[in-house]
């Protein structure tokens, strides 16, 4: 769904406007990973919550077992030509 907010304003304000971004981005549908380069959407991931797997147990029952194989897509957007910023955790450690 923000993925096609921004292509409403992209169509709407053109294409060279200001550099969009969704941040703490954390599951995304294989579907979706080319249109963050094609629409200037900056991945905005937190590459440290993959590598906590209390993380992950903390969110398969919400999203499912086969949908929590998706999660943190980092590589897979990184390929599909993606601009990915990086966020930190607050936390120094888990």
């Amino acid at each position: 769904m923000s993925l096609d907010a921004f292509a409403a304003a992209r169509a709407a304000n053109g294409p060279n406007g200001p550099l969009h971004q969704i941040a703490h981005l954390q599951l995304v549908d294989d579907a979706d990973l080319k249109r963050f380069a094609a629409l200037r959407v900056a991945a905005n991931v937190q590459g440290f919550w993959p590598t906590a797997t209390l993380d992950i147990r903390l969110v398969e029952p919400l999203v499912g077992p086969e949908r929590s194989n998706h999660l943190y897509p980092i590589g897979s957007l990184a390929r599909s030509g993606a601009m990915l910023a990086g966020g930190a955790t607050g936390q120094s450690a888990l």
